[in-house]
């Protein structure tokens, strides 16, 4: 069920000419200017090489730029572009036109138990991935 999800959303997003990378990280760091990409990994629970990857290609693309900290020249900050935040209004129309397409035809008592799902399982990878960071 979740491929075909992400199938959708994948061939919605080619349409629209975005990325699913944008996708995932612009409204996050619109919401988080200036972050540290170690803990811009920890939110997205990947690996700082593949931080290191996505902040790359988003730089490429004009949508980030990256400047070393005033205070610590070893830490790295992300900082969004005007063309970043041009794109990450993109992102929000996208998703509203994909939760209206998938979600929005649910009746309303549906749309309540799937948010409730939702959370229940939200709150169970949470668990877990935290219990994986506390492992030795």
């Amino acid at each position: 069920m979740l491929r075909l999800h992400r199938q959708v959303m994948l061939r919605m997003l080619a349409q629209k000419g975005l990325h699913h990378g944008e996708a995932v990280c612009l409204p996050l760091l619109v919401g988080n200017d200036g972050i540290i990409q170690r803990d811009l990994a920890a939110i997205l629970h990947v690996s700082r090489p593949q931080v290191t990857k996505i902040v790359q290609a988003l730089e490429q693309k004009g949508v980030v730029v990256r400047r070393n900290d005033e205070d610590d020249q070893r830490l790295t900050r992300v900082y969004v572009t005007e063309e970043g935040r041009r794109r990450e209004l993109e992102m929000r129309s996208f998703w509203e036109e994909y939760l209206e397409q998938t979600i929005g035809s649910l009746s309303e008592a549906d749309r309540v138990e799937f948010e409730r799902l939702l959370r229940l399982l939200s709150g169970r990878a949470s668990q877990l991935l935290e219990e994986e960071v506390q492992e030795p």
